[in-house]
């Protein structure tokens, strides 16, 4: 899928967000996007060390909560069938469903294999072949709380000699 198709597919799914009425899920998806915000501002400071180009980075970021935000919209629609989940429960619910949907959905729509890797440096590094830009992505990641290793931060910058 070529960087214009992302795109494109990243705006229909951003244009689903408004179904969400339920408060607590609206709060949730508030904080994901101003997570996905940090993110951005961080890796547009760290993008002259990447060797990504510039659309593949920001389709990944656009694209790295597309679980959570499906499961959001499921929840919303199980809401609107009557359910009454405990607000409480969501957030749990959320971190236990949506990273493997949010793969499955990557690969249903066929997302190229480099914007998937760079998207999954987000939360964890591959134990082998490991590049310099999914290190940075991961730096961004850890900087803005999305992955959470203070020590594992200082030994990435460290290794890349990245200040």
């Amino acid at each position: 899928m070529a960087p214009i198709s992302c795109l494109h597919l990243i705006r229909q799914l951003l244009s689903t967000r408004p179904i969400l009425q339920e408060p607590a899920l609206l709060g949730l998806a508030s904080e994901l996007t101003e997570q996905q915000n940090q993110l951005a501002k961080t890796l547009t400071r760290l993008a002259p060390q990447m060797h990504a180009a510039t659309d593949i980075v920001r389709a990944a970021v656009s694209l790295c909560r597309i679980g959570e935000l499906s499961v959001l919209c499921a929840m919303q629609n199980f809401i609107n069938y009557g359910q009454h989940p405990d607000a409480a429960e969501l957030p749990t619910l959320l971190g236990k469903h949506a990273p493997d949907y949010g793969n499955q959905l990557k690969i249903r729509l066929k997302l190229p294999f480099p914007l998937r890797q760079l998207i999954g440096a987000l939360f964890v590094l591959p134990k082998t072949q490991v590049h310099k830009d999914q290190i940075i992505m991961h730096i961004a990641a850890l900087e803005t709380g999305l992955a959470d290793n203070p020590g594992e931060l200082a030994q990435l910058k460290a290794q890349i000699k990245l200040t």
